[in-house]
Parts: structure tokens; C-alpha cells; sequence
């Protein structure tokens, strides 16, 4: 298994690759629909600083905005 550090650095062609290989038992439609979204999450994540993926998600907008949008998160 991949360090999570190494995975978050890779280029969005392998991102897309591997999830490409993830995908390729779902049905053409189902992989097509995942791989444009990646494909539109990852453009849209490379307008922010960073060199992984998540240092680029944590200095997006909406790190902060769905930060604790989970309903546990507001149990005391």
C-alpha cells in the first residue's frame, strides 16, 4: 500500500489512471461520469497553492466551508 503522502503527489494523469483501473468493472457510463468529475475536481484543485492534493484542498474554499458538515460533528 502506497504512504498516503506519495499518493496525494501524484500527477492528475496517474490519479486519473488509477481510478481508471478502479473503474474498469463499472459500466462504460458509471466510469465515464467518475472520470469527468475527477478530472473537473483535479483541474480545479491545481487554481490553489500546493504540491499535493491535499495541501491544494486544504487551501481551497471549500476545506472551509465543509468542515464539520458532518452531523457527529456536532455532538457534545
Amino acid at each position: 500500500m502506497p504512504d498516503d503522502r506519495t499518493v496525494t503527489a501524484h500527477s492528475r494523469e496517474q490519479v486519473v489512471g488509477r481510478l481508471r483501473e478502479l473503474s474498469a468493472d463499472s459500466p462504460k457510463h458509471t466510469r465515464d461520469h467518475r472520470l469527468h468529475g475527477a478530472k473537473q475536481i483535479l483541474y480545479w484543485l491545481e487554481t490553489f497553492p500546493g504540491a499535493t492534493w491535499q495541501q491544494r484542498w486544504r487551501n481551497s474554499t471549500a476545506y472551509d466551508r465543509l468542515r464539520g458538515w458532518h452531523p457527529c460533528h456536532h455532538r457534545r
